[in-house]
């Protein structure tokens, strides 16, 4: 048997991010008070007042908060994968936590048959797919 299915091209991007969850605040505010924020009352100008003002806090979030480059890897999704799947794996799901918070044999049945219709709706998803793209 011969597949004729071409590999999707994976494509990478840059993406820049800082943690401010683990941003100290205590290390903000200290850095706001040294900064040249206070000079913003003196400006008259709107905008001009409002451009200060960002750099400054930028600035400060700089320091407190280091901005981080992290190269991602764009993956296409599965082409097998349709609706009528995404909507079982959330039915199996709320089955499972339903069972995992009762501990009832009835549930864990109910998640059971929910997991193998799941898995049989991939395979047979899969199978098709493969079956209509083969030479």
């Amino acid at each position: 048997m011969n597949l004729n299915i071409k590999r999707a091209t994976i494509s990478t991007r840059e993406i820049t991010f800082g943690k401010f969850k683990s941003m100290n605040s205590d290390e903000f505010r200290s850095s706001l008070d040294f900064s040249r924020i206070s000079e913003t009352a003196s400006i008259q100008n709107v905008h001009q007042k409002a451009v200060h003002f960002n750099e400054c806090i930028q600035y400060v979030l700089d320091q407190v908060v280091p901005i981080q480059t992290k190269t991602i890897k764009d993956r296409p999704g599965n082409v097998w994968f349709n609706e009528e799947i995404r909507e079982a794996k959330r039915g199996r799901n709320r089955a499972e936590r339903k069972w995992r918070q009762t501990g009832l044999v009835d549930h864990r049945e109910i998640y059971h048959a929910a997991k193998v219709g799941v898995t049989r709706l991939i395979e047979n998803s899969k199978a098709s797919y493969y079956r209509q793209n083969r030479n």
